[in-house]
């Protein structure tokens, strides 16, 4: 497909995709991370507050960036451990002001990402998050 690309890095604590993937770890490790991404971007990070975005994450399924990255962007979210173990993540990226329209639908999109991968892949943390409560 012409203009579509996968496998970029993107920072951890502040992105959407990144905190789905910190999510997956346990506190410590995920604190550690971001710590050192902190450090190599000469960024003072704020521990707690990520700890509190970090936990919505398990509860909803999802991740956010909230016009925080990128100045006009908001992202949604969601990740998961392939069959060697690796965490990955998928996110939608979408202008903030659409983002602010359209929530509910991007999120649901989002979901049905996620189910459709818990059902081709074998992720159990997809199968318990993919249509989590509200």
């Amino acid at each position: 497909m012409s203009g579509v690309s996968g496998g970029a890095a993107f920072p951890l604590a502040t992105t959407a995709n990144g905190r789905a993937c910190l999510a997956m770890l346990g506190d410590d490790q995920a604190k550690a991370l971001a710590g050192d991404e902190w450090k190599r971007r000469n960024l003072e990070g704020d521990v707690s507050e990520l700890a509190a975005t970090l936990a919505e994450a398990p509860r909803t399924g999802l991740a956010y960036d909230l016009n925080e990255q990128t100045a006009g962007i908001s992202a949604v979210a969601f990740a998961f451990t392939c069959a060697k173990g690796n965490i990955h993540a998928i996110s939608a990226p979408v202008p903030t002001a659409r983002f602010v329209e359209k929530r509910d639908v991007i999120e649901t999109a989002v979901r049905k990402t996620a189910k459709r991968i818990a059902e081709l892949l074998p992720c159990p943390e997809l199968r318990s998050e993919a249509d989590p409560p509200h």
